[in-house]
């Protein structure tokens, strides 16, 4: 049977309009490629549009929202919004979708109610602490108190943790207050002293004062200022755990200066016996020159209120217990109480020093001796002296004894040997020099280059460089 023309061809219409209908693209892929060729603007009113003919495909509707934030207006914004969460209200990018949009709108219930609904169903501890400092910032204390308390398991930052800490503590929750700062105690940050004094002083408070120690002696290798440091010692020291802060104090920062600033803070809240602990744990280990300069903030800190009870005590330990490193430290005690403070400040501990202890500090020593008026004891200990190590005032105390217990002679020929053997200071070389010709020798300087240019290095020497 032969086909009808007619037919043929409507049929063939009919077929060539269905196929066109399914290559016409929908509203989101319509979107999409607008978008792609950046008509952005065309690409929202086809959007906008879908919507209200009813359009409410998640997909389509998730980037109506993107695109009214970049190109359409808010109205039609928060329209997409609403209807997407109409239907998925648990939608975690969605819903921060809209806390973004309600916080560009600075509409803050709007704001507040949707960072709650994220906060509900992300546990994000980023998203608690928006939520925190939204409800403080709206002086929404209580709020911000339960939404805390209520997720105190998360892994808050430095400066919510402290926040939470203090809301616990003000429950009487010390074994949670504890564990929610001591991870974060160790952090560095702006709030972290703050995290510190807390933890410390909520120990403290709850009769943990070891363990309050124990956290503070490991702060002071990690940036523990000395002031803050003190402050815990006296606080221990306050709490009735007077060992616990020795402990502390004992734990020096590694700056001389902190060292020193520490043993101040602690004298100037009237605990010399805690700053004791200070300075003779700086001694124990230290170099001659670093013992020499605690054991003078030692005696300097005694000084300064008056008492020095503790010095007498502590020198008399150390000549008694026959510990060499005690005696050692004893007797430069005893030698800065006369050089700072003179005869009479030593008279109690006089009959405790002999020869033993003298040879230790020889120019002490001849010091003294001069004074009693022993010279044969004075000559001894001046022969006994280190030229080779002293300072220029230890210098100008040996030239002046010397001056008086020696003929120039006797005294250039000793000079003139130390020289020889490289064990004169240069502190003395003035003297040396100035000796020299009072003994009728010449000038040493013109006759040795080496002692030439140690006096010209010397400071303010006549004719040095510069």
């Amino acid at each position: 049977m032969k086909a009808n023309p007619l037919v043929l061809t409507i049929g063939l219409a009919i077929a060539a309009t269905g196929i066109a209908i399914l290559f016409v693209p929908g509203t989101f892929e319509s979107m999409s490629m607008l978008s792609r060729d950046r008509r952005g603007e065309a690409a929202v009113r086809v959007g906008n549009q879908a919507r209200l003919d009813g359009d409410r495909d998640p997909a389509f509707l998730d980037m109506l929202i993107d695109l009214n934030r970049e190109y359409g207006d808010s109205t039609s914004e928060a329209a997409a919004i609403d209807d997407y969460l109409a239907k998925h209200p648990n939608d975690l990018g969605v819903l921060r979708k809209a806390v973004a949009y309600y916080e560009n709108m600075q509409d803050n219930a709007a704001l507040t109610a949707m960072l709650e609904r994220v906060v509900a169903l992300s546990k994000s501890p980023a998203d608690i602490e928006k939520l925190a400092r939204i409800y403080r910032l709206w002086g929404q204390f209580d709020k911000e108190r339960k939404l805390l308390l209520a997720n105190r398991q998360a892994k808050l930052s430095q400066a919510m943790a402290v926040r939470l800490g203090e809301y616990l503590l003000e429950d009487n929750e010390p074994g949670l207050a504890i564990a929610s700062l001591e991870p974060v105690v160790d952090v560095p940050g702006e709030t972290r002293s703050d995290a510190r004094a807390l933890l410390f002083d909520i120990l403290v408070r709850d009769g943990k004062t070891a363990q309050a120690a124990e956290h503070a002696a490991r702060w002071v290798n990690a940036g523990l200022r000395p002031a803050e440091q003190a402050l815990f010692v006296l606080s221990l020291a306050a709490a009735g755990d007077d060992n616990a802060a020795r402990t502390l104090a004992s734990k020096l920062p590694d700056d001389p200066a902190g060292r020193s600033n520490l043993a101040w803070e602690l004298v100037g809240e009237g605990r010399l016996d805690i700053a004791r602990t200070v300075v003779n744990e700086w001694m124990a280990h230290a170099d001659p020159a670093t013992t020499l300069k605690a054991a003078r903030l030692y005696v300097e800190i005694a000084g300064s209120i008056n008492e020095f009870h503790s010095v007498y005590q502590d020198i008399h330990r150390g000549l008694t217990d026959g510990d060499e490193s005690g005696v050692a430290r004893a007797m430069i005690l005893t030698r800065l109480l006369y050089e700072i403070y003179g005869y009479d400040s030593i008279a109690n501990v006089r009959p405790l020093l002999d020869a033993r202890q003298f040879a230790l500090q020889p120019l002490l020593g001849a010091a003294l001796s001069n004074e009693e008026l022993n010279p044969s004891a004075t000559r001894y200990f001046l022969l006994s002296t280190d030229l080779a190590r002293l300072d220029p005032a230890e210098a100008l105390l040996w030239a002046g004894l010397a001056k008086t217990n020696f003929k120039v002679a006797e005294l250039a020929d000793e000079l003139a040997a130390r020289w020889r053997s490289g064990t004169l200071a240069p502190a003395l070389v003035p003297f040396f020099r100035e000796t020299a010709v009072r003994a009728g020798m010449p000038d040493p300087a013109f006759g040795d280059p080496r002692l030439s240019s140690q006096i010209f290095a010397l400071p303010g020497a006549k004719g040095a460089p510069g």
